[in-house]
C-alpha cells in the first residue's frame, strides 16, 4: 500500500486500528463487565470498517461483528438486572464498601451464599497446629489469639483472614487460632470455596490479591 493510498483512508485505517487495540484490551481484563464493553466497542469499530473501506460493504463480516454488539449488550444487561436485584444485610454491605470492593456486586454475592455467619465465643478452636483447616475464616468484628507451642505470637482483630496459609498452599495449621472474646466470623467450607474460584478465575484473582494483602498486614503486625 502507498503512503498516498494510506492518506486517502486514513480514517478508515485509524477505525481498524483502534478496534484493534480494544480487542486486545478486551482479552487482558479480568473483569467480564469491561471485557464485555470493550468486545462492543471493537465489534462496532469493524462494523464501521468493513462498511466504509472495502469497495463494497463485506457484509457477512459486518452481520457478524453487529451479532457480537447485540450479544454483549444483552449479556451487560443482564448483569446490570441481576446486581440491581441483589439485596445484602448490613454487614455483607459494610464487607463489600471496605474490604471486597475487588468483587462486582454479583461476584460478591456468589460468595456470600456459600460462606457461613457464626459468632464464636472465647476459647472455640479456629484451627488446630498440625490439623487440617476446614474453613477459611474472615473475623468481621471481635479478636483471636495465634497460639504455636503453647505461646501466644500474635493477636488479630477485625478484618484478618485466618487460615488463609492452609487455603492456598493446602497444608496443615501451623498455629492454633483461639477465640479471645465474642467474635463475630464469616468463613467458607474449604471445598465449597475451591470449587466456586475453579468455576470463576477473576473471583479466584480476587481472594488471591485479598490474601497476599491480608499475609502482608500480618508481616507488618509481627
Amino acid at each position: 500500500m502507498s503512503f498516498d493510498a494510506f492518506l486517502q483512508d486514513w480514517f478508515g485505517y485509524t477505525i481498524y486500528f483502534i478496534a484493534y487495540i480494544a480487542a486486545l484490551g478486551a482479552f487482558g481484563c479480568s473483569s467480564i463487565f469491561w471485557l464485555r464493553v470493550l468486545t462492543i466497542f471493537s465489534s462496532a469499530c469493524f462494523v464501521v470498517y468493513y462498511y466504509i473501506i472495502p469497495a463494497d460493504p463485506l457484509w457477512l463480516d459486518i452481520f457478524s461483528e453487529g451479532a457480537l454488539v447485540v450479544i454483549n449488550a444483552a449479556m451487560i444487561a443482564l448483569l446490570w438486572y441481576r446486581e440491581k436485584s441483589i439485596r445484602f444485610s448490613e454487614e455483607e454491605k459494610e464487607l463489600y464498601a471496605t474490604i471486597f470492593s475487588r468483587f462486582s456486586p454479583f461476584e460478591f454475592y456468589k460468595l456470600i451464599k456459600v460462606g457461613k455467619w457464626q459468632t464464636f465465643e472465647p476459647e472455640d478452636v479456629l484451627t488446630k497446629q498440625g490439623k487440617k483447616v476446614p474453613a477459611l475464616y474472615f473475623i468481621y468484628n471481635g479478636e483471636v489469639n495465634v497460639v504455636v507451642d503453647g505461646k501466644t505470637i500474635v493477636q488479630l482483630r477485625d478484618g484478618y483472614f485466618v487460615g488463609e496459609m492452609s487455603f492456598t498452599l493446602e497444608q496443615a495449621a501451623n498455629a492454633d487460632v483461639i477465640v479471645s472474646v465474642p467474635t463475630r466470623i464469616l468463613y467458607w467450607p474449604q471445598d465449597i470455596l475451591q470449587d466456586l474460584l475453579k468455576r470463576n478465575p477473576a473471583m479466584k484473582n480476587a481472594v488471591e490479591a485479598m490474601i497476599t494483602q491480608d499475609l502482608a498486614k500480618k508481616l507488618r503486625q509481627g
